[in-house]
């Protein structure tokens, strides 16, 4: 290119930059004066022309230090310019349902501030201001001038948009545990939506503007500065909640939470990946064996309470014990929880054999894992629970009546999910089964005694000086006994058979029935409904009062 040529360039392009005036120390705008960015393309493109013919300019030494001014000015004009687009970007309302996007599911699959208007052409504008910059080696101040920016929308969407709190570790573990529970529920949420959908936000917008080199030689100043602050706050909460008291109540929330850090690991190496994100990928790594040592003894603590709670039990007939739906409840949640649940537990429970009267060969399987047995070992904790209960009542018959109701309902619910079957071992429930046949013959066996010792002669024969007989009042109040201990016993046979007979027609006939009612002559064989059933039950009863009723009004 001719000397003549070159000069032309130059005193073009030096137009191109003196058009807009160096932007004061304060990075005001003059009254009157727009941005080059509000210009269009056509005049960004011109202006980063400019900018390019400055850059690798050839011009003779003379003109060098006019060269070097002109581009100094160009510099200061894309520097105002390129914090006055972030603060456009920031000036984004982080509750608008667009910003982050709750149809976004995996890194790096996000919308969000891509789908905000002109969003193409500032970013555009930035990566370019980013590349003339770092030619003249002041990437370092986009670099800060980004993460600055940037911090305040992640800021702003943690304590506006995902509603997080700052909690001291004292906070925490003073903290009551159905409030602690809610912000468990809401830290899984809130780390998921932070994690994956607003760092994967800022992590698109960031190699949007930084590609190539430039995102390598700033990623730990900016990407990492805007998100490492939430990412701690996050990981802090967890970490404070592994600091309290291992409690019963507490091991199904910690396994969602043990859970939920488990599918985060993924996004933290993703993210955090640089040098200096080492601490957060550590820290993060670290939750999990203190989550495993708190589900554990979490674990430990269940077992203990239900070998020792001491609640009254009912007294009413048929009645099921709370601590017996609490156990049912219990076990079926583990359930849910049973790949997770069968990593942590890796050693036997603690069993008490001088206690446990269910025979300890069920609790020393060589075929059973470390969870089976905990599970096999709640149980028989719950019923030498019960024993101890029921065999203070003065009423024995109630006593084997509660065992049986209370074994029953426990194996009902057992049965009703097969992988929990399996768990708990065919047997160990036949133990159980083999409980309930033994209780039913104890309250039986205890109740009929009851009966038959009314009709006792023992005590029914008096002397008194020279009279010898049966006294008549002790006759009437045998009868009077006998006749009360029989409409018990009625009572309670009525219940018992309600309570076992009905709930299981009600269940075969809501899975079964439309089997039957598709085919011909459906009554033949569904003869009772499930109110039809519960009448004939009564009527078994109510045809013995009719007829009691009848004699005495014949009389």
């Amino acid at each position: 290119m001719e000397l003549e040529e070159i000069v032309t360039a130059f005193k073009s392009a030096m137009d191109r930059i003196l058009g807009y005036s160096c932007p004061p120390s304060d990075s005001t705008m003059q009254p009157g004066e727009r941005m080059i960015f509000d210009g269009g393309r056509h005049e960004i493109d011109q202006y980063f022309k400019a900018v390019d013919e400055l850059q690798k300019s050839i011009m003779p030494s003379d003109y060098q230090i006019e060269v070097k001014s002109l581009i100094q000015t160009a510099m200061a004009r894309l520097k105002f310019e390129f914090q006055a687009i972030l603060a456009r970007l920031t000036d984004i309302d982080p509750n608008d349902a667009d910003y982050i996007s709750s149809n976004s599911s995996s890194v790096p699959e996000y919308e969000g501030v891509c789908s905000y208007p002109h969003y193409e052409m500032e970013v555009y504008y930035l990566r370019n201001i980013a590349e003339r910059m770092n030619l003249e080696g002041h990437l370092a101040y986009c670099a800060v001038a980004y993460r600055n920016s940037r911090r305040i929308i992640v800021d702003s969407c943690l304590r506006l948009r995902l509603g997080t709190k700052k909690f001291s570790t004292k906070d925490i573990q003073r903290m009551e545990w159905d409030v602690l529970q809610k912000e468990i529920k809401q830290w899984i949420t809130s780390s998921s939506t932070c994690f994956q959908i607003l760092f994967g936000t800022e992590r698109l917008l960031f190699d949007d503007i930084f590609q190539g080199d430039l995102g390598t030689a700033v990623y730990d100043e900016c990407f990492v500065g805007i998100t490492k602050d939430a990412a701690v706050q996050f990981i802090k909460f967890a970490e404070d909640v592994c600091t309290t008291r291992p409690s019963m109540q507490k091991l199904f929330e910690m396994l969602d939470l043990y859970n939920a850090v488990l599918h985060l690991l993924s996004d933290v190496n993703y993210f955090f990946h640089s040098k200096s994100g080492e601490c957060i990928r550590t820290r993060a790594a670290e939750l999990l064996p203190q989550l495993a040592d708190l589900i554990r003894a979490s674990l430990l603590d269940f077992e203990n309470g239900v070998l020792h709670e001491l609640s009254d039990p009912p007294i009413s007939t048929g009645t099921t014990d709370s601590l017996t739906w609490y156990v049912s409840d219990y076990i079926t949640r583990i359930l849910q929880h049973e790949e997770t649940l069968s990593k942590l537990v890796v050693s036997n429970p603690l069993i008490n054999s001088t206690k446990c009267e269910d025979g300890i060969q069920f609790l020393e399987g060589k075929d059973r894992s470390p969870l089976e047995l905990h599970l096999v070992w709640i149980l028989a904790s719950l019923k030498l629970n019960l024993k101890g209960k029921y065999k203070h009542y003065k009423d024995v018959s109630l006593g084997h009546l509660s065992m049986m109701n209370n074994i029953f309902f426990i194996v009902r619910r057992i049965k009703q999910y097969p992988e929990l079957q399996e768990m708990i071992g065919k047997d160990y429930l036949d133990k159980l089964d083999e409980t309930v046949l033994q209780e039913a013959n104890s309250y039986l066996v205890s109740t009929w005694d009851r009966i038959v010792y009314c009709l006792r002669d023992k005590g029914l024969h008096h002397a008194f000086g020279f009279y010898k007989g049966v006294s008549r009042s002790s006759v009437r109040g045998r009868f009077k006994a006998f006749n009360a201990t029989f409409e018990e016993l009625r009572k309670q046979l009525q219940n018992l058979i309600l309570e076992k007979l009905v709930p299981a027609y009600r269940s075969f006939l809501e899975r079964f029935k439309s089997h039957v009612e598709s085919g011909n002559h459906p009554e033949k064989y569904i003869k009772y409904s499930v109110e039809d059933l519960r009448d004939a039950v009564d009527g078994l009863f109510v045809e013995y009062q009719l007829c009691n009723a009848l004699k005495s009004t014949s009389q």
